[in-house]
């Protein structure tokens, strides 16, 4: 058993119960769960395979030692994360602000024990005309912080401990086949204890499916969008013939179909294909986010090569400026100002070295694997 088939193996019994068989039990050898380590880690899921192996007698390694440490440390991760969460959410129905939690604050509900699903920060919606009523609320009371300007759907805040909340008023991904039903967010959203709100199940299941198209198509998605839709499918009744007509609207069904096939490879029966295999070598090799070389393999291939690419970088395009300087949006007449301050950011800014390290990435990047990832986004449809 490789490595990655062991890991969806725990995953799979974390998740859905079951005892390791004798086959599992054989594969997890101090070298083979090094690996898995190595590969759960990257994913943010080393939490989840320790919890598996928990009741197994097995050769102490430092690895096996290391997987179940994870496993405690996400326990006290979510309890730090749902006290700030409950924190959020009584400061903003207080205020009398709409809100709605995104992302890991919900989907952590349908995994056998909340502290399985962790996160990097928290979501929460509110609507745009709120958006400086509910900082300002969340500052004077729990004493947060802004610690960037605002970006192009989100509000980024700290609080006094380190967590990160990003306090979104929008759900828009900068992908015009998706935000355009992105867009209509609080049309999905039903009233559910005082001034919290929650996506219906179909929308739900839209926003991560859609999200997960978007990291897809910019890099890679990690293991863990992908399990979220396994456990929403698996525990919500979704109504298939709605969900598929918002996929349709957005020109995503084809993409959702084969991650219904991936899902189905990894914790189901179904055989692999060519195209799961890609996907599974795609999203394993590019971590929980999607490395920094499948990210520039993928604008390469976007903009037509490794030059335009890299003039595309210098000179950026008014539609991405706009989304970096959302002054723009208002006022395009400062579009050549707001170029010289991004030069100016860049050498001034801390941003330099970064620059230069991807003109270094974007000279390594091997064509034919640029081309293969091409070619895997145009059969997925994206």
């Amino acid at each position: 058993m490789t490595p990655e088939k062991l890991l969806f193996a725990l995953l799979r019994i974390a998740v859905c119960g079951g005892e390791p068989g004798q086959e599992i039990r054989e594969a997890c050898t101090p070298e083979a769960l090094e690996q898995v380590y190595t590969l759960a880690r990257r994913h943010d899921l080393a939490h989840l395979a320790g919890h598996a192996l928990s009741a197994l007698t097995l050769p102490e390694s430092e690895a096996l030692k290391a997987l179940r440490q994870a496993a405690a440390v996400a326990v006290f991760r979510h309890m730090r994360f749902d006290h700030e969460l409950k924190q959020i959410c009584d400061t903003l129905n207080r205020a009398g602000i709409d809100f709605i939690p995104l992302k890991g604050a919900v989907i952590r509900d349908l995994y056998p024990a909340p502290w399985m699903r962790t996160s990097g920060d928290i979501d929460v919606l509110v609507r745009r005309e709120d958006l400086e009523r509910a900082a300002a609320a969340l500052a004077q009371e729990l004493s947060y912080t802004a610690d960037e300007e605002m970006n192009y759907h989100d509000l980024l805040l700290v609080a006094p401990d380190g967590v990160h909340v990003e306090l979104h008023f929008s759900l828009r991904e900068n992908m015009e086949n998706i935000d355009r039903l992105l867009d209509r967010v609080w049309d999905h959203a039903v009233p559910a204890e005082g001034s919290r709100y929650a996506l219906a199940d179909e929308f739900l299941a839209f926003h991560l499916i859609a999200h997960m198209s978007y990291h897809f198509a910019n890099g890679g998605c990690g293991i863990r969008p992908i399990l979220d839709v396994f456990l929403l499918m698996r525990h919500r009744r979704v109504d298939e013939a709605v969900l598929r007509d918002y996929l349709s609207q957005c020109s995503i069904e084809t993409f959702y179909d084969h991650v219904q096939e991936l899902i189905g490879v990894w914790f189901g029966d179904r055989t692999a294909t060519p195209i799961t295999d890609m996907m599974t070598r795609f999203i394993l090799d590019g971590g929980t986010y999607g490395s920094a070389m499948q990210r520039q393999a993928v604008a390469q291939e976007r903009e037509g090569g490794k030059v335009r690419y890299l003039l595309s970088r210098v000179f950026m395009p008014y539609e991405r400026m706009k989304r970096k300087y959302p002054v723009l949006q208002t006022c395009p007449i400062l579009f050549p100002l707001m170029q010289v301050r991004r030069w100016v950011e860049l050498f001034f800014g801390g941003r330099f070295k970064r620059a230069v390290s991807e003109v270094r990435r974007s000279k390594q990047i091997d064509r034919n694997e640029a081309e293969d990832i091409s070619c895997l986004l145009r059969q997925l449809g994206l």
